[in-house]
């Protein structure tokens, strides 16, 4: 049998079972993972093969307390898969990270602290404008406001070199023109 880095499509049906598996055995519900971050162990090389995967599935499960894994949950090993495959633009690759990072640890802190920025800026001990500046830069407040008013929630996905995309969910059907007006607002 190839190795699972030659059988990248099997890898979604894999983690699956993976997450009924270990959902059973830590007596979590969670039900899904995101595209984006299947999309990250797709990139991956899986030296240890589907053990490998099964290894990191297990840890992802054991440690959340979510219903659907995202990319943010993955390990940050794993968003830095092909930094070899790219020796153009380092400088740009980089300043990817970083800002993933940086992004990534907001985000974080922000559900901490169920997105308080001024709690947030406080428990990241940085004053509230130096956060919003951030939140701003980072394309995180306008979308988080936006969403909080339609009643929803909001996954955000960050890709090193690639950029961030924010997926919301709402209960119900949203429009075009109600975003819009809310961004406007």
């Amino acid at each position: 049998m190839p190795p699972l880095r030659e059988r990248v499509e099997d890898i979604r049906e894999l983690v699956r079972l993976f997450l009924t598996r270990y959902n059973v055995r830590f007596r979590k519900q969670i039900r899904e993972i995101s595209d984006s971050a299947l999309a990250v162990l797709m990139e991956q090389r899986w030296p240890g093969n589907i053990r490998e995967l099964e290894n990191l599935v297990e840890r992802l499960v054991a440690v959340t307390d979510k219903t659907r894994l995202t990319e943010e949950d993955l390990p940050f090993e794993y968003h830095l898969a092909n930094l070899d495959r790219r020796p153009e633009g380092r400088t740009e690759l980089l300043q990817a990270a970083c800002e993933t990072f940086e992004r990534n640890f907001i985000l974080r802190a922000l559900e901490r602290t169920e997105w308080n920025v001024s709690g947030t800026a406080r428990y990241l001990g940085v004053p509230l404008s130096t956060l919003k500046h951030k939140m701003g830069r980072l394309g995180l407040a306008i979308s988080r406001k936006i969403v909080d008013q339609l009643g929803g929630e909001i996954t955000v996905a960050s890709r090193v070199g690639r950029g961030t995309t924010f997926q919301p969910k709402f209960d119900r059907v949203v429009t075009n023109r109600e975003v819009a007006a809310r961004a406007a607002s």
